[in-house]
């Protein structure tokens, strides 16, 4: 399971995901997680998706994509890219579902991928 609150004293929101299969925790200090948006941000979008081999970025806001970072189910960082271009290549990566977080000059995105 994976529980979002204030774990420590610092006022960022922290992540925590247990599992009971390896009876494992692991604590993600200080995460971005999913949250209101500013309205211009909503325009940015993923095609397609599901996607294989490439990602495309819809960007309609007219402002650069700064970072574009891919998280697996558990909160790992497994492809980042600082490139302004708006096709990634995902073709290393295992099937499965994926946050990818866009970082612009406006603000964070969060969008969810499915990676056949």
């Amino acid at each position: 399971s994976v529980s979002v609150g204030y774990i420590d004293s610092d006022n960022y929101i922290d992540v925590v995901s247990t599992s009971i299969v390896d009876y494992s925790a692991v604590w993600y200090k200080n995460q971005t997680y999913l949250g209101v948006e500013d309205v211009p941000l909503q325009q940015l979008g993923l095609y397609p998706n599901p996607a294989t081999t490439q990602l495309q970025i819809k960007n309609t806001v007219g402002t650069p994509i700064q970072h574009v970072y891919l998280y697996d189910m558990l909160g790992k960082a497994v492809l980042h890219t600082s490139q302004a271009a708006n096709t990634i290549d995902i073709s290393g990566l295992s099937a499965g579902l994926y946050l990818v977080k866009i970082t612009t000059p406006k603000g964070v995105a969060i969008r969810k991928l499915v990676k056949q």
